[in-house]
């Protein structure tokens, strides 16, 4: 199950990265920020290589070819939102707080992002401008 889920996600990073890619025979369906990329692929690292030590950062860094001081603000975001669970100490790091299955490539971009709305009058706060006149007075 574990190692079906790892690659269902690996299929869909490679999803978005074609989504990011402006070709005139491609379509652009969703531009997602360098945090929210970054993000993702220090979920899908922790996901892969967890083999019941914690990851260190730098590793995560070194694999993924991001700047390990990006990765420590990043990975900030996600452990006060309790996705990753932060184990201090020499033999340190990072894992994820639940199961990989549990996670969702939207709870992720939410988390680093906020809302994923292409506007503010769409979303969570659509009832908020629904009740808002067009004027500025």
């Amino acid at each position: 199950m574990f190692a079906e889920k790892v690659d269902e996600i690996q299929m869909m990073y490679r999803c978005m990265e074609s989504f990011e890619s402006d070709n005139n025979d491609r379509e652009v369906k969703m531009k997602i920020s360098t945090k929210g990329r970054y993000a993702i692929k220090l979920m899908l690292d922790l996901a892969t290589y967890y083999n019941g030590e914690p990851v260190k950062i730098k590793d995560i860094a070194r694999r993924q070819h991001i700047s390990d001081k990006y990765l420590e603000q990043i990975v900030a975001i996600l452990n006060k939102a309790s996705l990753v669970k932060s184990i201090r100490g020499a033999r340190g790091g990072y894992m994820l707080y639940a199961s990989p299955e549990n996670y969702t490539v939207r709870q992720i971009l939410e988390t680093v992002e906020g809302s994923l709305a292409p506007a503010d009058c769409v979303g969570d706060n659509a009832a908020y401008f629904e009740n808002r006149s067009m004027s500025a007075y």
